[in-house]
């Protein structure tokens, strides 16, 4: 899944979004939208808020600003963070199980989605308001 950043003034705005999603917004990538590499550590890191990005090698990815292992994970599931699947597939941690699950694809029926990490799954959304269509809840805040 190839992934953009808004940028103003060289400073980046709000949070990354898919390819997909610019698309079926705009139908095109805008010129003020630029790549960006999502990083996944090889350890449960805590990202304190705000995230800030840095440009390096042309694109856009996180900084993290902390390297603080999460105080809920057991030893197992550490392990199981560091044991990350590495076929050419898109996974994401769920906060739920605390294992890799296979990042399903986005609905292909026209609406707009975005992708809720904590719930591991594509969720309809309005871009105008930038709110979850379900419940309300601003796409920036990841509930």
């Amino acid at each position: 899944m190839n992934l953009y950043i808004k940028v103003e003034n060289s400073q980046t705005v709000d949070h990354p979004v898919s390819e997909q999603n610019l698309f079926q917004v705009f139908g095109t990538i805008p010129e003020n939208y630029e790549p960006f590499v999502a990083k996944v550590p090889n350890k449960a890191y805590k990202f304190t808020d705000p995230q800030t990005y840095e440009k390096v090698n042309g694109a856009w990815t996180h900084i993290m600003t902390t390297s603080e292992i999460y105080d809920t994970l057991s030893d197992e599931e550490k392990y199981k963070w560091s044991t990350k699947p590495t076929d050419n597939k898109d996974y994401v941690w769920s906060l739920t199980d605390r294992i890799w699950v296979e990042m399903p694809p986005m609905p292909q029926d026209g609406k707009t989605y975005a992708f809720r990490i904590k719930l591991a799954k594509w969720d309809e959304y309005d871009p105008i308001t930038e709110k979850f269509i379900s419940d309300g809840i601003p796409l920036n805040i990841q509930k």
